[in-house]
């Protein structure tokens, strides 16, 4: 029995010529690269909020070492009314933290005007009486003030004012 041979020409094309199904079409090569488009895109934003999220705050340069520029890469410079330490930052009394600044703290304002105002209050009260009535002080001892500063937290705490 005898078996039909190919010519070697035919078999040498046959395994060097791509069949022409192997590469996508046009369309097909569009969207496969705008699949691969989106695709690093989303990783790309991914990664940079993960980079965002993950990224440790620089700890506060401590306020006892002069600031030099050479630090900025490592450290924050110490805001103004605060004191830092070991990379944290404690703001002066009467401020407050805010974010990375030390900010005057509104209800110490608040109550130091109220308090002005109450003590402007029985001032002036005391020297009316002084001038209408003959009676009164012209002049307050500080041990008064205090005194007047004692029933100011009073009613302060119970909600007088």
């Amino acid at each position: 029995m005898r078996t039909l041979a190919l010519p070697c020409s035919s078999s040498r094309s046959f395994l060097m010529e791509p069949s022409p199904d192997i590469f996508p079409s046009k369309g097909e090569f569009l969207r496969l690269a705008a699949v691969v488009a989106i695709a690093a895109s989303v990783a790309m934003a991914c990664n940079y909020v993960v980079f965002v999220l993950n990224r440790q705050p620089k700890p506060f340069c401590d306020s006892n070492v002069e600031f030099d520029n050479s630090f900025s890469d490592f450290c924050e410079p110490c805001p103004s009314n605060g004191e830092c330490y070991e990379g944290k930052l404690e703001c002066a009394r009467g401020y407050r933290k805010h974010g990375k600044l030390c900010v005057e703290d509104g209800d110490i304002d608040e109550t130091a005007k109220k308090l002005l105002k109450s003590i402007e209050i029985r001032l002036c009260e005391a020297y009316a009486q002084y001038l209408c009535n003959g009676t009164g002080t012209v002049w307050t001892q500080e041990d008064e003030l205090w005194n007047n500063l004692d029933d100011f937290k009073l009613m302060k705490n119970y909600g007088l004012d």
